[in-house]
């Protein structure tokens, strides 16, 4: 059980910090009374070192996917980040990429529990997406990009069209369309792939965005998580209208990274990856060649041993057991699970030991976010930065609830959800 803290609530608004006046506190401590009195109450989560069970997890995925519901607003933008606290100052922001990632994971969640309110979040999201920040680029023909920035979503910064965006815009509302056909035109979602390939060279490696006001297409920074969220994009859109040049062009992209990354004793945790190769070799198999599936499966390998290689010794600890990381942090530890699971079957055909390594961890992981959950109040179906630790050197922010870690916490879930054969009812 979560500290009581946990379970009360303040907004951010876009545009103003989160200044609280007495009057807000007081009106923050009568919600938290109302939440006591009648709480939103979840099946109990696993203790350490136990699996979850189907019914844990069940709670668990169905506080989560209420959560993000329930901080969809009519307008189709997300609360982007809550804390239980209603004297702490968050600052406000915005991503759109995490916004998009979001609508990905409700889509999931829909096809798992077949929640209708989970659906109609989607199309709000999907309005709000479409209507601020889906717009031309000038020189790239035919091209359209999902714009970041003042005027777009808010962000912060000059304005910029990111590949992640452009990547995870794509799954968005390809994943919208798959669950409602003719919701999303198709000439739009074809355009966001134009731009994506307007930023791939020959080789494959993607230009990271498109900053007019550095003159257009932008190296100056870097992301890790781009060029699979782009591929994943790519892969999701031939699936819709069928054409190859997608599936193509999200091939090149995985191996300009296996290749640019083969001999590497230590990768990055790039999950996004895993998940792009995996929707190739399971949706476009007969596309690739014996010679690029098996670069394609040696560099999710390279992915997936360095991942179990580099987790830490968290299971004699009780409130950090299966979690990646001695800080404790949620995200790295869904992430990694998301990789993983979306892996596994092709990676571990052949090798029994390695198959029950990884699901051993999977496990202990999937525990460890059951447990982190807010599972009670206002807050229900949170997932915290981390995991409240009382005492010098506590992080003040461990507590906060932005929509990235719901949404990555809620995949994994779902993916372990399915492979344990547990189904919403």
């Amino acid at each position: 059980m979560l500290p009581r803290g946990y379970h009360s609530i303040t907004r951010a608004t876009p545009g103003q910090a989160n200044t609280v006046r007495p009057l807000a506190g007081i009106l923050a401590a009568i919600a938290l009374l109302v939440a006591w009195a009648v709480p939103l109450v979840a099946a109990p989560a696993p203790d350490a070192g136990s699996a979850p069970d189907a019914t844990a997890l069940r709670s668990a995925i169905t506080l989560a996917g209420g959560y993000l519901i329930r901080v969809c607003d009519s307008n189709g933008r997300f609360e982007y980040v809550r804390h239980p606290d209603p004297f702490v100052r968050l600052k406000p922001s915005y991503n759109i990429l995490r916004h998009a990632g979001t609508m990905y994971a409700l889509a999931d969640y829909h096809r798992w529990s077949g929640d209708a309110a989970a659906l109609a979040a989607i199309e709000r999201a999907a309005g709000f997406m479409r209507g601020r920040c889906i717009r031309p680029v000038e020189g790239a023909e035919g091209a359209l990009a999902v714009w970041s920035g003042p005027g777009f979503d808010g962000e912060s910064g000059v304005p910029r069209a990111k590949l992640g965006g452009a990547g995870l815009g794509l799954v968005a509302l390809a994943s919208l369309e798959a669950l409602k056909p003719a919701s999303v035109p198709r000439d739009e979602m074809m355009g966001v792939g134009r731009f994506i390939l307007f930023l791939q060279r020959e080789d494959g490696h993607f230009v990271k965005g498109f900053t007019p006001s550095k003159g257009g297409k932008d190296e100056d920074w870097q992301s890790l998580f781009y060029p699979g969220e782009a591929a994943l994009g790519l892969c999701m859109l031939a699936e819709i209208d069928g054409d190859r040049r997608w599936r193509d062009a999200a091939l090149r992209g995985i191996r300009y990274l296996a290749i640019s990354r083969k001999g590497e004793g230590n990768p990055p945790p790039d999950h996004w990856a895993l998940i792009a190769t995996a929707r190739l070799l399971g949706h476009h198999a007969e596309g690739i060649s014996p010679e690029d599936r098996a670069l394609l499966l040696s560099h999710a390998r390279q992915i997936t041993m360095a991942m179990l290689n580099d987790k830490d010794a968290t299971d004699a600890n009780p409130v950090l057991s299966g979690a990646w990381g001695l800080d404790g942090r949620t995200t790295p530890t869904a992430i990694r699970l998301e990789g993983l699971l979306a892996i596994l079957d092709f990676i571990s055909q052949g090798d029994e030991h390695l198959r029950t390594v990884i699901l051993g961890a999977v496990e202990r992981g999937v525990a460890f976010l059951l447990r982190t959950q807010v599972r009670e109040g206002l807050l229900a179906g949170g997932i915290p930065k981390s995991p409240p630790v009382a005492g010098p050197g506590a992080d003040p922010m461990a507590a906060e609830i932005r929509i990235d870690y719901v949404q990555h916490a809620l995949s994994a879930m779902l993916q372990y959800a399915r492979r344990a054969g547990v189904s919403a009812k």
